[in-house]
């Protein structure tokens, strides 16, 4: 009961914990910290870069919520250099949708 209510909770850039999640996920893959208080940091080519389908990651989200956002979070935090390398050592870039894949996976798993 709780997962679907996670599943069915939207990602917003609005609410804290989710924008620590993204902020950790943004972080755990491109080993730089997202610049805090600008648009930058909402909307930017680097979603894409790391496997969304759009330059702001909630859209994505949509289908898994905020189920999808822990888990990629979760993932970042315990396995960071797996994670980085998946999106980092693509060829070409953006040759793997990290971030679309595994809202999938989520969806898959549900």
């Amino acid at each position: 009961l709780h997962l679907r209510r996670l599943a069915r909770t939207q990602v917003s850039w609005s609410d804290a914990e989710h924008r620590a999640d993204l902020q950790r996920l943004w972080g755990g893959v491109f080993a730089v910290d997202m610049p805090e208080g600008s648009l930058q940091m909402e909307v930017s080519p680097g979603w894409k870069d790391m496997g969304f389908q759009s330059n702001d990651p909630c859209t994505d989200f949509r289908a898994m919520g905020r189920l999808s956002l822990g888990c990629l979070s979760y993932m970042v935090r315990h396995f960071k250099a797996r994670a980085a390398r998946i999106v980092v050592d693509g060829t070409p870039k953006r040759d793997y949708p990290f971030g679309a894949v595994g809202v999938n996976i989520v969806a898959g798993a549900g």
